[in-house]
């Protein structure tokens, strides 16, 4: 009777121990945040399979479905607010986390390639390529800025977007009417001007476009290099070494940090993460990310998927010690479309 006691006080032992060890894990990785999953995922006994936005709620299983709209694109707020286009009726959306929604009348109509929430949530910019760019106030519905391509006698050429930190400006790429060069502009809410800063242009596509937490600096992608442009003093610096070929940047929301994406000459890729305030740089991932990484809303988590890999993983960055840390699994028929982090 005693022998059988002691053994289940201290298989009861063990299973406490191990359940506490998993949730300081779980709490750790993910300090109770939400991620956002645009996914296929099976929804009858037929396999038929539904596309989707789902809410994960790190602390919880499975993911819950949030909307089924048939959206082209999507932003979430820092504020957990999500925009969304309607591909059949052409109008923009804002729904809540809670299902309420109302539609943006100042976009009814507008088709976009890109819609982006400002960093404090007070602004949405719409992109259209070879079009127009547009921002709208969500609270009172109205237009701040329309730029069509006659009003800078550019071409809007790509459909990306890139706010400041303190929402004062938004980057954005251009082209000549009359040849392929291509050029970053931007625009300063507070005077309402298109400002042409003495970037070198490009025959490349720039992309991943950032700024500096106190945007004094512009970042972006010419090509497979990776650069800053000081507007203060005009000069370019490359942040990479120049044998290195740079796929992707993604901007930590306070711009203190991005993830680089670097390519090796046997085309393996691996993800580092650059403090952009003294260039050094810490490998963290190995392997293809799929999509793009997430950052969640404090700057301290990335969540991303590995190509050919099942896992949803996030890596806490505020410990050096950290390992990435399976936070879902995906199951049978469901794939991984894109990923973003909502909440902290």
């Amino acid at each position: 009777m005693q022998n059988s006691f002691l053994t289940s006080l201290f298989l009861g032992l063990f299973l406490l121990l191990s359940c506490n060890k998993e949730d300081t894990l779980t709490h750790k990785a993910t300090n109770g945040g939400i991620l956002s999953l645009l996914m296929l995922r099976p929804v009858d006994s037929a396999g038929r399979l539904l596309r989707g936005i789902y809410l994960y709620d790190l602390r919880s299983t499975p993911p819950q479905l949030f909307t089924t709209d048939p959206f082209l694109n999507y932003d979430w707020s820092a504020d957990n607010r999500l925009i969304y286009w309607n591909q059949q009726n052409s109008r923009a959306y804002v729904k809540q986390l809670d299902g309420r929604e109302k539609e943006l009348t100042s976009l009814r109509n507008t088709p976009n390639d890109l819609l982006s929430w400002s960093p404090n949530s007070q602004y949405v910019a719409s992109v259209k390529r070879s079009a127009r760019l547009i921002i709208v106030d969500p609270a009172t519905d109205t237009r701040i800025l329309n730029i069509e391509n006659s009003d800078i006698q550019r071409k809007i050429s790509d459909s990306q977007a890139s706010w400041s930190a303190d929402s004062q400006k938004l980057a954005f790429v251009v082209q000549s009417l009359s040849s392929s060069f291509k050029l970053i502009y931007y625009i300063d809410l507070a005077t309402k001007e298109v400002v042409k800063p003495p970037i070198p242009r490009s025959e490349n596509t720039f992309q991943s476009i950032g700024w500096s937490s106190d945007g004094s600096h512009i970042y972006y992608l010419d090509g497979n290099q990776f650069f800053s442009y000081n507007l203060q003093d005009e000069t370019v610096q490359m942040l990479v070494e120049e044998e290195e070929r740079v796929s992707r940047v993604s901007y930590a929301p306070d711009y203190s940090m991005a993830a680089i994406t670097k390519i090796d000459l046997e085309n393996n890729q691996q993800t580092h993460i650059v403090d952009l305030n003294t260039q050094q740089t810490k490998a963290v991932i190995n392997g293809r990310v799929r999509d793009r990484l997430a950052w969640s809303n404090d700057s301290r988590k990335i969540a991303y998927n590995v190509r050919n890999s099942g896992n949803i993983q996030v890596l806490d960055l505020d410990d050096p010690n950290s390992t990435p840390f399976v936070v879902y699994q995906l199951q049978n028929q469901e794939s991984f479309i894109r990923i973003n982090w909502i909440g902290q």
